[in-house]
């Protein structure tokens, strides 16, 4: 039997536009810092909607798990090289979001228009987080055990992913279904008594919850209603 790669890379393949002249601006750059620029041009490159900059937070938070000083070294070479520009330029507060450009002419002007001050923030498209294609999403989580997703359901579900921890959504659910009590409302009770009574993490779903769930659910039968 053919043994699989030790570090097999995926047959699949996504478009990624880079510069045409990246392998020549990348001659000299450490390893570290070669990957967060290839992972910089990714977000841009698979935004549904056009993006001008990427946040810090959501780089650093795209990079294989690691140290906490690893990408920050690497960033800080890409912004000694000036293939990336941040704004604001000295990052030291943690509480203002730092926003990056690319070092190419649309970018740099973008960058300079901000720091002038003819460039608002609100004309800034940033990037937002890519999914993670072995992990499903909340809506399609959704539709895999509860059912049919309408434009008000997924209003809803996103309001939720807003509210709630990405993990505290998914064990949720699996919580309702365990019981089969397929209905986001009974989902989202357990969500707002974690929230106000913690969670168990030994026992998991406290009696006195599940109590509470049950009781919306028996409401809700009564109602005659199966809609989230």
């Amino acid at each position: 039997m053919e043994q699989p790669l030790r570090n097999e890379l995926s047959g699949n393949y996504q478009s990624i536009k880079l510069p045409a002249n990246l392998l020549a601006r990348c001659d000299g750059l450490g390893a570290d810092a070669i990957l967060l620029l290839l992972a910089f041009f990714e977000l841009l490159s698979l935004q549904e909607v056009k993006s001008d900059v990427v946040e810090l937070y959501i780089l650093l938070d795209h990079m294989p798990k690691s140290e906490d000083t690893r990408w920050q070294k690497a960033l800080a070479e890409l912004l000694e090289e000036e293939l990336l520009l941040a704004y604001p330029q000295t990052i030291e507060d943690p509480q203002v979001p730092v926003l990056l450009f690319p070092a190419t002419p649309e970018g740099a002007r973008r960058f300079e228009g901000l720091r002038e001050g003819s460039l608002s923030l609100s004309e800034i498209q940033a990037a937002n987080p890519l999914p993670n294609p072995d992990k499903p999403n909340i809506f399609t989580l959704y539709e895999q055990n509860i059912g049919p997703l309408t434009p008000m359901v997924a209003e809803i579900l996103k309001a939720d992913a807003e509210t709630y921890p990405e993990s505290w959504l998914h064990e949720a659910m699996q919580e309702a279904v365990s019981r089969n009590i397929r209905n986001w409302k009974y989902v989202q009770a357990i969500l707002k008594a974690w929230q106000e009574k913690g969670r168990d993490s030994t026992h998991g779903t406290t009696q006195s919850a599940l109590e509470r769930f049950r009781e919306l659910y028996r409401q809700q039968k009564q109602q005659g209603s199966r809609k989230p």
